[in-house]
């Protein structure tokens, strides 16, 4: 009896040591999706968007045509260093970087695209992503339903890349646009010089890209390629080749994007992919609201009248300090940034101030209403 009531005593220890482990865990463990947007989508470097994945990509193809030239003047030389039989170890890291690409310009456009329309968000995109216990931590971080919901979204094919694009295209009304590039995708490349030779396609240029990585990830190797590692396998030319793959998809898709979505889709870039001026973008709308308002001062003249023209001239100077301070480096460094009037800061600030416009904009209409007696 007294083993019995011995073992029910352990028994029981070990089950509440366990159960108070287990809440220390999940009290010391943040949501890492709640993390990874806190750092990259939420605060003054906001760099969850379609042109940080564009950039990357560039830089990863720039990379590799170094690597190339290396080789080939390593080629040149009478004895050639080690490497340039076992290859370099920037091929592995190049593939998981390219992937990383593809996935972080789903990830921000479908973060843009709940952002834009909240009501694409439906019962199967919130499955199992909003706990109630992470909720806590994301009111905490400032991350938002959408930015929680794109960066969980997982992307490890082709099929899933594209998902995301199918949905966003279909949102804004354009799926004809994207049927027709994903058929181009499926095409097979015809060689320059006319012969029999082809080249893959582009979709399957990325399923090999997602392979390779799936299996650097996860797969040990010895027999692949007759135990040749990764770097002899893939040579810095078809690692070149990818890179323009990868390159090639996200501009296409963002072109299709910059000629047929509204103009406040957030993020739109150039047809050279580059970043729109969102600053100049906020500037016109403010001025234009801004116009708006006063004009209906203007119909309707109190003594209020005067305090909005003063209240402009204010705002417009402040606008002006915001951006003299903002391009001061040394406090407000921002590698990507392509001039100060870029600056998330500066960006954060137009955006409050053209909020506080709509609000005054809605009571200002509301109040024109008859008013019932």
């Amino acid at each position: 009896m007294n083993d019995t009531y011995q073992n029910l005593t352990r028994s029981a220890l070990l089950y509440r040591k366990q159960g108070v482990r287990e809440a220390m865990s999940e009290q010391s463990i943040p949501s890492r999706h709640v993390v990874y947007a806190e750092r990259y989508a939420t605060g003054s470097k906001n760099h969850f968007n379609a042109f940080s994945a564009l950039q990357r990509a560039r830089l990863l193809w720039r990379e590799t045509q170094t690597i190339i030239e290396m080789f080939e003047e390593e080629g040149q030389k009478e004895e050639h260093a080690d490497w340039y039989y076992r290859g370099l170890e920037i091929v592995p890291y190049t593939l998981v970087g390219l992937a990383t690409c593809l996935e972080w310009h789903a990830r921000s456009r479908l973060t843009d695209l709940y952002t834009f329309k909240p009501e694409a968000i439906d019962r199967q995109s919130l499955d199992g992503k909003v706990h109630p216990k992470v909720l806590p931590e994301m009111i905490k971080a400032n991350v938002s339903i959408p930015q929680l919901l794109g960066v969980s979204f997982t992307v490890g094919s082709f099929v899933e890349y594209v998902s995301v694009f199918d949905k966003l295209f279909n949102v804004l009304s354009l799926g004809s646009e994207f049927k027709r590039f994903l058929k181009s995708m499926n095409e097979r490349r015809e060689s320059l010089f006319g012969d029999d030779f082809s080249q893959p396609s582009y979709r399957e240029e990325i399923e090999q890209l997602y392979s390779a990585r799936h299996a650097l990830v996860h797969e040990i190797g010895f027999s692949t390629d007759f135990g040749q590692t990764l770097c002899q396998a893939w040579s810095p030319s078809r690692i070149a080749s990818i890179c323009g793959t990868v390159i090639y998809t996200i501009e296409k898709i963002e072109n299709h994007l910059t000629m047929r979505a509204v103009p406040d889709f957030p993020n739109l870039l150039t047809i050279r992919g580059d970043q729109v001026d969102r600053a100049g973008q906020l500037l016109s709308l403010i001025r234009s609201l801004e116009n708006d308002i006063s004009k209906q001062f203007e119909s309707r003249p109190n003594k209020s009248s005067e305090r909005w023209r003063t209240s402009i001239g204010i705002r417009q100077k402040l606008d002006a300090e915001y951006s003299a301070l903002f391009k001061d480096d040394d406090l407000f460094r921002d590698p990507y940034a392509v001039s100060s009037h870029t600056s998330a800061l500066y960006i954060k600030n137009l955006e409050q101030h053209l909020e506080m416009l709509k609000e005054i904009h809605s009571v200002l209409n509301i109040s024109r209403r008859p008013r019932f007696k």
